[in-house]
């Protein structure tokens, strides 16, 4: 094939010098000219092909990490604990801690200062200001519950520790 297509280049500027009765520098600059364009064509079809690979592997990556996303929010929409809780559903230290941050007299509940707003946006404002205060009771608590773990196991540690004390100090009397 590449000596057939060599043969056909030689005998179509032999053709052309003829035909147009060209010099053989003319020749050469005209067969040169032909293998650039054949050159320049051929890395343009390369960059496309580059490109059109490029593009297709970004669309699967946006593709993958749309499907990700998609399976983190089923998994958040499907826990019951994720959910937002509503002011009903809160429990004792809940209320307390959000009405004490809010600093609403003792017969004020929640629900009245959620109802007291003028306008509808100023409700959801004082909502939105309400799940705030309870993400930050959530962390709280978080923390209080981890320290209180560490605590206790240190405290579990330490009796341990004094009786194996104790044990080994009455082996040696």
């Amino acid at each position: 094939l590449a000596q057939d297509a060599v043969q056909e280049t030689i005998d179509r500027i032999q053709f052309y010098l003829n035909l147009y009765k060209l010099s053989e520098q003319q020749a050469n600059e005209w067969l040169g000219s032909i293998l650039k364009s054949k050159k320049l064509i051929n890395e343009q079809k390369n960059e496309l092909v580059d490109d059109k690979d490029r593009a297709i592997d970004h669309i699967e990556e946006v593709e993958r990490k749309k499907k990700a996303l998609e399976r983190k929010i089923k998994k958040i929409s499907s826990d019951p604990n994720k959910k937002k809780a509503g002011l009903a559903d809160l429990n004792y230290s809940q209320e307390n801690y959000a009405k004490n941050q809010l600093k609403l007299s003792a017969n004020q509940s929640l629900k009245d200062y959620v109802r007291s707003a003028k306008t509808p946006e100023e409700r959801r404002q004082r909502e939105d200001e309400i799940r705030t205060l309870l993400n930050k009771y959530e962390q709280e608590s978080t923390k209080t519950r981890a320290l209180t773990s560490i605590i206790g196991v240190l405290l579990i540690g330490s009796i341990i520790g004094l009786i194996i004390y104790l044990v080994k100090r009455n082996k040696n009397k």
